[in-house]
This record gives structure tokens, C-alpha cells and sequence, in this order.
């Protein structure tokens, strides 16, 4: 029987990774969604929109189709100013390091939120010999947080309608202000909202109510594993849960996102929800949010963790049972099993290693 040497792995793997290195073609900055200076990744599933200067996602929906994400075009080329004041809600995807259970903490208020949670990022963007196209956003968040922030976004070749977006923050220096990763996804016109349920959940019939108006019963549809809920029927209402995803619909579109790690070291916000959903008639949009375990973290330690993205195509006709059956199957398909090295031979031995699809 043959076996594999872990050297031999060791030296593929490095050859392979620096092969991979050298291969990057830049992508360029252009102007996209109304800004001057952005980066497209697209393939022939999916096009994703980033913008440095403000730290968003600005974009995200089929090459020829419609955007999922609310863009506020009269925001449009404006920076948050010097002075604290009101906040500006460019609309998109973007992610905040503190969340606002911690702003008094940073001198702020619950809301809305300093100045600071909003400047610039810095980016790059480049696609891999593999066809994978990927951008990065870093920025510095300084006193009194002290940390180091990254949004790796991911897009791979084909018709994969998913991206994965890896999320980090680095502590720098000392300081009293917990970390949480908090990601949030605005839709306009989302008229249904699935938020996932655990089974042993800690809060009395799977979700909770964090904020704002409590929502009617005919509001919501408790299922097994979701909780269903009709935003035409809601004023202004903020609900989470302690699951792992979240989905949005529009018509005949649904964004699906789940999360993987940044669950341990701590408590999570709101009370203990891990997504949350945050609806606003009055504003017309909706807010699906995944968010990590507050963490105190010392000089040198860094939280992370993944948000996956998945745009998928419906009936419109299809109702709430079925378009939850449908995103469970979703989840469980995401788990596939890689083998490396591949075997020459049939009786040879190989190392199966779990993997994200």
C-alpha cells in the first residue's frame, strides 16, 4: 500500500502557494455605483461592488439584474465630516468592530454612532490564477479601540452565486472596549425576513425581541427551524436570534447569509442573538446582521470570523415552509469533502479534509 510522504505535501502545498502568489493580476479601480473609485468582482453568477472610501459593499445581485443592497444616491461621493453629528446612511453592506451595546464606552452614545466606526478603508484587489477574484479592505480603528480591521471578500470562478467574506480584528494596544464583528446587509422593498432557529435556543420560542415595537402576531410564523416574518406588517422592530443565518426576500430574489466562527470568548450581543434582523417601514429598508461574540481582547489577540453570502432565484409563489426547506439544503450542501492530495492508484492512502464549498 502507498502512502504519502508529509514532506512531499509540505513542499506541493509551498511550490503551489507560491506559484499562486506571483500569478495575481491587479484589478483595477473604476468607477462603479455612483463612485468614482471602486472595485467589481464579477463572475457569470454574481457581481460584487466594493467601495474603499467608505467601507461598503455597494453592490450585490446578478451581472444583469437588479441590486439587492439600498444605495442612498444623495449620499453619494460625501465622507462623514470632522465634527460628530448625525449619521450617514450610505446604505450597502459594511461591517462596524464595536458594537453599539459598547459605544458609551467609547465616549459615544447608543446612537448613532461616532464618526470614527465610518472612515476611509484602505483596498486592493487582484484576481487569482484560479480565476478567484478578491478584494481587501484594512483600516486602522484608533483610540480608544486600538485595533487593526480586515473584509476579505472572495468571489470564486463560474456560476457560483456565493461569496465568502473573511472578517478580522487585531488588537494593537491595551483597551477597555470589547470587540464584536458586526455585519450588516440593508435591503429596500425586502417584504420577508427567515431568521434561523437552534433547537436548544435560550430564549422562549427561539427568538427575541431587542428593540423597538414589538411585532404583531400576524407578523410572524414560527416554524421548526425559522422564524418567518412579514415586514408589511411592521412599523419599526428589531428581532434576533441565536442560530447561525438569516435571509431576505424580495420578489423573487433571496440573500442568505450564515456565519462560521467568532462564537466563543464571550457573550453575544443583544442579549445573546448571533443575527439579527432590524426592519423600518418608515425608512423602507430592512437589516439582516450576523454578528460575533463580544471579546476582550489583549494586545496582539485578533477575533474572526466568516459571513457567506448566497443569492438565489425563487418563485415568487414559493411560501414560507418551502423557501426554508430550500436554505436548509442550502447549508447543508456548503459542506464538501476535498481530497489532497489526489490518488494515483486505487489502493493508495489519501487524507480526506473536510471543506467549505
Amino acid at each position: 500500500m502507498k502512502h504519502f510522504r508529509p514532506c512531499t505535501t509540505l513542499c506541493l502545498f509551498a511550490f503551489g502557494f507560491l506559484l499562486h502568489g506571483y500569478a495575481r493580476e491587479p484589478i483595477p479601480r473604476e468607477p462603479a455605483t455612483g463612485w468614482a473609485e471602486a472595485y467589481t468582482l464579477e463572475n457569470d453568477a454574481l457581481r460584487v461592488t466594493v467601495v474603499p472610501s467608505i467601507g461598503r459593499m455597494t453592490f450585490l445581485g446578478r451581472p444583469d439584474g437588479e441590486n439587492l443592497l439600498t444605495r442612498n444616491e444623495g449620499l453619494t461621493g460625501q465622507l462623514p465630516p470632522e465634527e460628530e453629528g448625525g449619521w450617514l446612511n450610505h446604505g450597502g453592506d459594511w461591517m462596524w468592530a464595536v458594537h453599539q451595546d459598547s459605544w458609551r464606552t467609547m465616549g459615544g452614545a447608543v446612537w448613532p454612532p461616532l464618526r470614527m466606526m465610518d472612515r476611509p478603508w484602505r483596498g486592493e484587489a487582484w484576481m487569482e490564477a484560479d480565476g478567484r477574484r478578491v478584494v481587501i479592505l484594512r483600516r486602522d480603528l484608533g483610540a480608544p479601540v486600538f485595533a487593526q480591521l480586515q473584509r476579505r471578500f472572495v468571489l470564486d470562478p463560474g456560476d457560483s452565486s456565493r461569496l465568502r467574506v473573511e472578517q478580522s480584528a487585531s488588537r494593537v494596544y491595551a483597551s477597555p472596549v470589547p470587540v464584536s464583528l458586526w455585519q450588516i446587509s440593508q435591503m429596500d422593498r425586502a417584504h420577508e425576513v427567515f431568521i434561523g432557529l437552534r433547537a436548544d435556543s435560550r430564549f422562549e420560542n427561539g427568538f427575541r425581541h431587542v428593540g423597538f415595537e414589538a411585532p404583531a402576531d400576524e407578523a410572524l410564523l414560527r416554524m421548526e427551524s425559522a422564524l418567518a416574518v412579514d415586514t408589511a406588517r411592521l412599523t419599526e422592530t428589531k428581532l434576533g436570534t441565536d442560530g447561525n443565518w438569516i435571509a431576505a426576500r424580495r420578489g423573487g430574489l433571496v440573500l442568505t447569509l450564515w456565519t462560521e466562527g467568532g462564537d466563543v470568548g464571550g457573550a453575544f450581543p443583544d442579549g445573546g442573538c448571533s443575527v439579527v434582523m432590524y426592519s423600518n417601514a418608515g425608512l423602507g429598508y430592512t437589516e439582516i446582521e450576523t454578528q460575533t461574540v463580544e471579546k476582550d481582547l489583549a494586545p496582539g489577540e485578533t477575533l474572526r470570523n466568516v459571513v457567506h453570502y448566497h443569492v438565489m432565484e425563487v418563485p415568487e409563489s414559493m411560501d414560507a415552509a418551502a423557501l426554508t426547506a430550500t436554505v436548509l439544503t442550502l447549508l447543508l450542501e456548503r459542506n464538501v469533502i476535498d481530497f489532497s492530495p489526489p490518488a494515483a492508484h486505487p489502493e493508495d492512502v489519501i487524507e480526506a479534509c473536510a471543506g467549505q464549498e
